[in-house]
């Protein structure tokens, strides 16, 4: 605290606060979508997921929450090759492939 009453947080426990907060929010979205669609497995791509300055904390929260919004019916699966599935995905999503050019 400060001589003023006020809390001083550190830089690196906001930017972890931060991170966690918006890796619980991603959880919950992909596990309302997921329930919606009937999936039980939700696909992650992304090297930042594996290897980002993060320390492993949004893989890690990722299971956990994936877990417990979806009170144990769904899973965080992480794709291992995911520069080829986020080139094929922007493939997809040009139309390219779909109009056979």
């Amino acid at each position: 605290f400060h001589s003023d009453g006020r809390f001083h947080a550190r830089t690196e426990d906001v930017c972890r606060a931060a991170l966690v907060m918006v890796t619980d929010q991603v959880a919950q979205a992909a596990v309302m979508s997921a329930k919606h669609h009937g999936v039980k497995r939700v696909l992650f791509a992304g090297s930042f997921l594996r290897h980002g300055s993060g320390g492993g904390v949004p893989q890690e929260r990722l299971c956990w929450a994936i877990d417990a919004w979806s009170g144990g019916e769904a899973e965080a699966i992480f794709l291992k090759r995911e520069g080829y599935y986020g080139a094929l995905g922007a493939l997809l999503a040009s139309g390219v492939a779909a109009a056979g050019e």
